[in-house]
């Protein structure tokens, strides 16, 4: 098996390390390299190939002290002394100094004047990577930038990560189906991309588009962070739009939606009633790890006035990455709690998540979205027009969990988990999330919808 090959197709680094002698600072060099600022939606992977013979042949004098000191886990007080900027809702801070080329300022005037030009709702400003993170004031800068012109704003549909929340700008979130965000896009006379690629269908369909955008060139600009300082960038386009008499909630004309939760529903579960709980409950700076796919998407709308968090996704087209990217998050991020909304078909590509939080006692709620079927992959189905006629008995039975059902609260007891709990009615998920927000370690809550 070609191990590079594999690796350089998701990598933006792949080291194979050369000896026993050279391995800390080869390790060091691609460590290094995963902080290099990629093309927008590019990789920050730096992958380590090394071969088994250096475990056994003698390293150089002082090798295994400096390998010691590269991978010495990261303690509490190390976190509290530095802590981590790669997830933060704190105060924004003013852009680092910097010197811009007259050329990307005579590029930022440009781009003002084409989007102050553009009629308004005429103009979308579609974004995705840095664009999306409150750090530096971006995301306020954005919104006043959105404000001031009547553009609206879109983010991609598999974020990686947003800022959300009250005071912050509300997105428009691209369809999933290509059908639909090609439609949405349509009506736009304008884009600027910001740190995003030009979206394109998650998958294949017979007869359907690929290519979402078909603004000619001269309609499309683009920021990219491989060469955009990309807050900078923000700042120095609402100055020259004259952006800053725009006042986030007074005269925003709604691009800041105002502070508020939707009220608490009542009655049985139903996948919009989970949805409301959550937002309900959820306290400031937690993290929302999503991969709720069919059962989460009236959450996106009914958070927006929460205060402020972070909202992680799933980021491309395969499944089972929620309770994983939870246990990294918690890890990153000890001071802050994870609700994961998690598809119960996709929970069980990667279980073994559950005993990890166990192991580690991270501070992660998994809430289980359980109709006990694969509804995404039905959808899927549906647009593919499968099943034929004929197929429909053996198509239901692929995309059907539900025979034998799986009881997710023996399968987290079995992890070691001691705080996991069915919920039938709305009140049963109100009081269980409330109390796992006061546990100390990981819980699991099972929605039955």
């Amino acid at each position: 098996m070609d191990m590079r090959a594999l690796a350089t197709a998701v990598s933006t680094s792949v080291t194979v390390t050369s000896s026993a002698a050279n391995l800390a600072s080869e390790t060091s060099a691609a460590c290094a390299a995963t902080g290099k600022s990629q093309p927008a939606g590019g990789s920050r992977i730096s992958t380590v190939i090394i071969p088994h013979d250096h475990t056994w042949n003698q390293d150089s004098p002082g090798q295994s002290e400096h390998l010691a000191t590269l991978v010495s886990p990261v303690t509490p007080a190390a976190l509290q002394a530095k802590p981590a900027e790669s997830i933060t809702t704190s105060q924004p801070r003013n852009p680092q100094p910097c010197n811009p080329q007259p050329a990307a300022v005579k590029f930022l005037a440009s781009c003002a004047k084409a989007l102050k030009a553009c009629a308004g709702g005429q103009s979308a400003i579609y974004c995705g990577g840095q664009a999306l993170l409150q750090d530096h004031g971006s995301l306020v800068y954005l919104g006043k930038i959105a404000a001031a012109t009547g553009a609206t704003l879109i983010c991609e549909n598999a974020f990686p990560r947003i800022d959300r929340g009250a005071g912050l700008p509300h997105f428009q979130r691209l369809a999933y189906f290509p059908q639909e965000a090609a439609k949405e896009l349509s009506r736009f006379s304008l884009m600027l991309a910001i740190d995003a690629r030009l979206p394109v269908a998650m998958f294949g369909y017979k007869d359907g588009p690929s290519q979402l955008l078909t603004l000619p060139e001269d309609s499309i600009w683009q920021l990219d962070s491989s060469c955009t300082d990309i807050p900078w960038a923000l700042q120095e386009l609402a100055q020259q739009i004259a952006a800053e008499s725009i006042i986030p909630g007074h005269n925003c004309h709604g691009v800041f939606p105002s502070a508020g939760r939707p009220s608490m529903p009542s009655g049985k579960l139903t996948a919009r009633s989970m949805c409301a709980v959550i937002a309900h409950v959820q306290p400031e700076d937690i993290i929302i790890v999503d991969e709720s796919l069919t059962s989460g998407g009236a959450y996106w709308d009914l958070s927006k006035g929460c205060p402020r968090f972070s909202h992680l996704t799933l980021t491309g087209g395969a499944i089972g990455s929620g309770p994983p990217l939870a246990v990294g998050a918690a890890i990153a991020c000890p001071d802050r709690p994870i609700i994961n909304i998690q598809a119960d078909g996709s929970a069980m590509y990667s279980l073994q998540a559950l005993w990890t939080q166990v192991r580690e006692e991270l501070q992660v709620i998994t809430i289980i979205c359980a109709n006990r079927t694969y509804a995404i992959l039905k959808l899927e189905l549906a647009r593919q027009k499968i099943p034929h006629r004929g197929q429909a008995t053996a198509s239901q039975a692929l995309t059907d969990i539900g025979s034998p059902c799986i009881d997710w609260v023996l399968l987290a007891g079995g992890m070691g988990m001691q705080h996991a709990v069915k919920a039938c009615t709305v009140g049963e998920l109100a009081i269980a999330l409330n109390q796992a927000l006061l546990c100390k370690g990981p819980t699991l809550i099972e929605c039955l919808l």
